[in-house]
């Protein structure tokens, strides 16, 4: 069992603080984890949040990435400036596979942006300009201030 790293409520502000300097259109909400920054991020940029469920489902050896309850119609996201927040990057497949999901619907910019990433995924987030507040080594399981 992993070592518990206990997050406090400074990590919020820290967060709020060191939103991008940018114009937004929308907020992309990754339920459940993504709940709290997003509503910061769109508190902030005073702009609607719509919010998307993901799973990655394993079926044998195949992993397949569903979403659920999504509530993401084009018009939500055509042509807007979007940025899509969720809690933690542990692998960055969620937040990668919400991005392939609103690409197609052909907003004007896309930003990502995690409160928290692991190390592992660093070069990652590196490489798809994933924005994160903290970075906490692989051994730990985050634990939120909110759980």
């Amino acid at each position: 069992m992993k070592k518990q790293k206990k997050l406090d409520w400074e990590v919020l502000n820290d967060f709020r603080m060191n939103l991008p300097k940018c114009k937004v259109d929308v907020v992309v909400g990754i339920l459940n984890g993504g709940i709290v920054p997003a509503l910061i991020a769109s508190n902030v940029y005073k702009v609607p949040v719509i919010w998307c469920k993901c799973s990655s489902y394993e079926d044998r050896k195949k992993k397949e990435f569903v979403f659920e309850n999504v509530n993401i119609e084009r018009g939500s996201v055509e042509n807007k400036r979007v940025l899509i927040v969720d809690d933690i990057v542990d692998t960055g497949e969620t937040i990668r596979n919400v991005y392939n999901f609103i690409r197609d619907y052909s907003p004007k910019k896309v930003r990502l942006l995690s409160l928290v990433i692991k190390h592992k995924v660093y070069e990652l987030c590196k490489k798809l300009g994933i924005g994160y507040t903290l970075i906490v080594p692989d051994k730990y399981w985050v634990v939120f201030p909110w759980e």
